[in-house]
């Protein structure tokens, strides 16, 4: 991992998955760890912000197959938008990772 994580403020992981989000960079292995040791926690600190962050960790953890991590996401998404496409097609990349394409 390139990214420094322990000199790092909530904030400064915030603007970098933004920075990433924007740019289209899929760093799956960083945003997880970033997610995991900085981020999980404060959640209740980002607002407008939280569901594009959520749908992002969940595209990152199915990328690295931490399906926990996944899992967890896509609880919290699912319980803000129950019939939402998006939630359905994050659902299916998940159906995807665990190779139960009949499903």
């Amino acid at each position: 991992m390139d990214v420094c994580c322990k000199e790092m403020s909530w904030s400064d992981v915030r603007d970098l998955f933004r920075l990433w989000r924007e740019e289209n960079v899929r760093k799956s292995v960083e945003v997880v760890d970033l997610w995991e040791r900085i981020l999980q926690k404060k959640m209740h600190k980002f607002g407008d912000e939280r569901l594009p962050v959520l749908e992002q960790v969940c595209v990152a953890a199915l990328d690295c197959n931490r399906l926990e991590v996944a899992d967890a996401c896509l609880k919290a998404l699912s319980a803000e938008f129950p019939t939402s496409l998006r939630i359905r097609k994050l659902k299916a990349l998940k159906l995807e990772a665990l190779e139960r394409y009949n499903s």
